[in-house]
């Protein structure tokens, strides 16, 4: 279960971030003030830390 929803997570990425070039490029949220092409850049890092993460210990999911 645990494993469906990371890979989940990793396989939805690249469609989020397109949804946020294609929609928010040149942004701010209007909550935190986070600029949408850090947000962008932020998913990506997380998407490589999960995926080195789940090579590295597939029981263990390391952020």
């Amino acid at each position: 279960m645990k494993k469906d929803i990371i890979q989940e997570f990793i396989d939805d990425t690249p469609a989020w971030i397109d949804n946020i070039e294609k929609h928010y490029a040149f942004s701010q949220c209007t909550l935190c003030g986070l600029r949408i092409d850090k947000l962008k850049e932020l998913l990506e890092a997380l998407k490589k830390k999960v995926e080195d993460s789940m090579d590295k210990q597939p029981n263990k999911i390391e952020i």
